[in-house]
């Protein structure tokens, strides 16, 4: 099943983008044990990405393939295609005393946060990753041990470390108390706040949440205004409502790094834990 499960997601890729797929995916290396060379040679010929998916299909034969390998293989595709995903944002608040001890490295945080899903007793793959200064984070819960690894109850997540913001993305209404408190006592918050704000940038959130003060900050937030009000249009049935009107008067507010001037949607605290 989760072979089948691979190939569906290399599939996914374009074919220059394999290449980052033979160097980074771990598998490769421990499970399904093909040479790095012999697989960039076959991306380099004609049919190049068949002759990829095709060498590694055979190679799953007589392997199996954990899931932990297929949820590193997503989160690989998620960082290379983020905005195939629409990202919602949330403010963290409630810093604790730990919060001051930076975590020494990925790793560390991961063990915490996987620490945090086991006192649910969920059956869950956690997976991290650094780039450009933002930690990635795969969670993956199934809620009851039998149920097969699936990757539609895969949630994504992005935080820099220097914010009190991180987007999540495909997070599930029977899930989200419990992941949501997972991170934050992972991240070492009390309370995480939805905002009403989303795209499929999460460098663009990110620039709208901590409020650059440059043109390009300044475009990006009338665009978003316009959508949001778009949508409280289409919600209230109200045809008469113009966004054109609330746009000018955000434009004219200074610039401002708090409080966020969105509308909270729901809070969770960490105060009283879920069972």
């Amino acid at each position: 099943m989760n072979s089948q499960t691979v190939i569906r997601l290399l599939k996914r890729f374009k074919g220059r983008d394999l290449r980052s797929v033979a160097s980074n995916w771990s598998a490769f290396r421990r499970t399904i044990r093909l040479p790095i060379d012999h697989l960039v040679e076959e991306l380099n010929g004609p049919n190049g990405k068949r002759r990829f998916i095709s060498a590694v299909s055979k190679a799953l034969r007589k392997r199996v393939i954990s899931d932990r390998d297929v949820g590193e293989l997503d989160l690989l595709y998620l960082i290379s295609y983020s905005k195939s995903r629409t990202w919602s944002v949330y403010r963290m608040e409630g810093v604790t005393e730990k919060r001051r001890l930076p975590f020494k490295s990925p790793e560390q945080f991961q063990k915490q946060l996987e620490k945090n899903l086991d006192d649910y007793r969920f059956k869950h793959v956690v997976i991290t990753s650094m780039r450009d200064e933002a930690v990635w984070i795969y969670v993956n819960i199934t809620d009851k041990k039998k149920k097969p690894f699936s990757l539609g109850n895969a949630v994504y997540a992005v935080h820099y470390f220097n914010t009190d913001y991180i987007c999540i993305a495909n997070l599930k209404a029977s899930f989200r108390l419990y992941v949501c408190q997972a991170l934050l006592a992972a991240l070492r918050y009390n309370i995480m706040t939805l905002q009403e704000l989303e795209g499929r940038c999460v460098k663009s959130l990110m620039d709208i949440v901590l409020h650059k003060d440059n043109q390009l900050w300044i475009l990006i937030q009338k665009n978003f205004i316009i959508a949001l009000n778009r949508k409280t249009v289409q919600r209230n049935g109200d045809a008469k409502s113009s966004s054109k009107t609330d746009l000018e008067a955000a434009s004219n507010q200074p610039l401002r790094r708090s409080p966020s001037p969105w509308k909270p949607i729901f809070t969770v605290a960490i105060t009283s834990r879920a069972k």
